[in-house]
Order: C-alpha cells, then structure tokens, then sequence
C-alpha cells in the first residue's frame, strides 16, 4: 500500500512534510572579479589563459571556443575565481540569471566581472539539486523583479544569498538533480538536432533571397540562369521586386487586448535561448505590463547584449486567439505584408 505523502505550508508554499526550508546563504560561497581587477579590451589575447564572461554562457553551457584569453599573472591574481568542476556560473549584468555547469573543465579557466561562481559548502545540499533551484521559478521570478523597470538589470549577492529555497533529504535531492540530468540531456540532443535544421534553414534563404537563387519556373537557380535584374537604393532585386519601409510591411507593437490583472502566459528574456527560433518556456501570472502578442507574431529583444545574442522567436505554441505578454526588454513585430517567420531568417548578422 502506497503511503499518503503529508505536506507543511511554510513561508514559501506548500512542502512535504520531511523537506526543510532554508537561506541559500547558509549553504552556499559567491565569488566574483573585485572590480579593481577587471580586465580592458587590451589585455585580451589570442592565446592564453580562458575567461568566461556572459556572452560564453549560452543555453546553459559554455561556450568555449569563443571565450577570450589572458596572461599567466591575471589568471593567478584571482585564485577565489579559478574555475573547478561541478562550479555553477551565472550571470549577474546585462541578461542576469544565464547559467551554466561545468560537468567539465576543459583547462584552467576563469571569469569576467559580469560573472559569479557558485560553490556549495554544505553537507545538506546537493550542488546539481543547486543548479536545478536556479532554473525554476523560485529564481526566475527572482531575476524578472530585477529586470522589470530596470534601466541597467544587475543581481546582487543579496539577492542570492537571501532567497529561501526547499531542501529535501539529501539523497531525494540527488534522486531529483539525476531525473533532470537526463532531461537535460534529451534537450541537449533536441537543441542540437533543431540546430542542424535551423542552419539548413538560413543557408536555404540566404541562396533564395540574399543570392536570389530560388527556382525560377524551370527549376533553376534564378540569378544564375539569367533571371531579370533591376536596380535600386538596396541594390540589385529580381524583376518585379519592391523596396519597402519596414513599417509599411510589418506592424510593430501591435494593440493585442489583454484585460490588467488577467492570468496570462508571460515569456521573460531568459525564457528564450541564443540563436534559437521558438519560445523555450513561459510562467503564468497576472498581467500588468508589458507588450502583448499573439500566435503568428514574432519577439524581439530591444536591449543589448541580448539582442547581440540573438534572442528572437517566433510564437507558434499558444492556444487560437490567445494573447500572451512579455517582460518590457521585447518588440513585437506582426505581419502586415509580410509573415511575421520570416523575420526568423532575416536577423543581422
């Protein structure tokens, strides 16, 4: 006979009955580059030591071959910050909240100001059942009340150190880290497979449409096989081509109806990943703000770096006529000549 599983209401929800509760800060060290010693521009090289910063850090992971590089000295001045495995990285300027594990550690490697290194210190917290606490909604909703309103988001060691998260018995959490693993793992071979597809996807329109190769009535490659040419203020086009304003074409910010207080899907900054075309995940909560969008329409971030990064989707996953919302940092784009998924293909690179 299986056992009913009672549960406590704490200060932070509802729990079984044998978890606790506690401050990360009484469980957990946060190190990061003192100020003084951040790096310039200049002191970057093309070979030495590697330093992450928030750019490496995409889709949970690092990025390795795009980190900098650094001399013997500066790597050695910071021992706090000499990466280890089974480290948690995360960002704390510009796109707060981006983390990565390091399962494993490639060569000795440290990181940027914009970047803290969490370590476990306690004997009652599993360090992959960590990781997993800062990509749910516990953290989450901690990065969205520092990003809304906010001119220049940071994450303060405060705010980490303060957050209270459930902690069950240690092997529970260690039973509950290896089913996300495995997760984890399965998405990583999605994300990989969508990639390959994705990058097929970008060459096909840059021969189509940046080449003009697309088949003509023959079959043929457009351009190549003599296809008319015209000119104009962007270049040559195919015959029969026009040259647009962009707000003639796409309609930006449209006016979607979402009634205030309304319990609405919303898609924050950290919701979508780099360089991928669809919404990753979504929370629900009560509409206040924010702009407003449909299936069809198209994200965009509006602030740097992650417009750098490539954060824009295009939204296929809600219900028929549902509106959802998103935090304040996306444009929404909405077809009027052309379809809002084009615009997927048409990022600058």
């Amino acid at each position: 006979m299986i056992q009913k599983q009672e549960f406590i209401e704490t200060e932070i929800g509802r729990i079984p009955g044998d978890w606790n509760f506690d401050k990360l800060g009484n469980h957990l060290v946060i190190k990061g580059r003192i100020g003084w010693k951040g790096l310039k521009k200049s002191e970057y090289l093309r070979e030495g030591y590697a330093i992450i910063n928030g750019e490496q850090i995409i889709n949970d992971s690092v990025d390795w071959d795009s980190c900098g590089r650094i001399t013997k000295e500066r790597y050695e001045e910071s021992p706090e910050i000499m990466l280890k495995e089974n480290d948690i990285l995360m960002t704390k300027d510009g796109t707060i909240g981006k983390l990565a594990y390091i399962r494993e550690l490639k060569e000795p490697s440290t990181v940027a100001s914009g970047v803290f290194v969490i370590r476990n210190n306690s004997a009652n917290l599993y360090q992959k059942y960590l990781y997993y606490v800062f990509k749910s909604n516990f953290f989450k909703n901690l990065v969205e009340s520092r990003v809304e309103g906010s001119v220049v988001p940071h994450l303060y060691q405060r705010d980490i150190v303060d957050l209270k998260i459930p902690l069950p018995p240690i092997q529970e959490q260690r039973q509950i880290a290896e089913i996300f693993l495995c997760l984890d793992s399965k998405i990583a071979l999605n994300r990989s497979m969508n990639s390959t597809l994705e990058a097929i996807g970008q060459a096909l329109f840059k021969h189509w449409f940046v080449d003009f190769e697309f088949p003509n009535e023959e079959g043929k490659p457009y351009r190549s096989s003599g296809g008319e040419m015209v000119e104009t203020e962007l270049g040559e086009v195919p015959g029969g081509w026009e040259v647009k304003p962009f707000s003639e074409v796409i309609d930006v910010n449209p006016n979607r109806k979402l009634v205030k207080n309304t319990i609405a899907k919303k898609v924050g900054m950290a919701d979508l990943n780099a360089w991928q075309s669809w919404v990753e995940s979504w929370q629900s909560e009560e509409y206040k703000s924010g702009p407003r969008f449909q299936n069809g329409d198209t994200l965009f971030a509006r602030i740097t770096p992650s417009l750098e990064h490539g954060k824009t989707a295009f939204v296929s996953s809600l219900d028929k006529d549902e509106v959802a919302f998103g935090s304040t940092e996306f444009i929404i784009f909405a077809h009027k000549v052309i379809q809002s998924n084009l615009l997927m293909f048409t990022q600058p690179t």
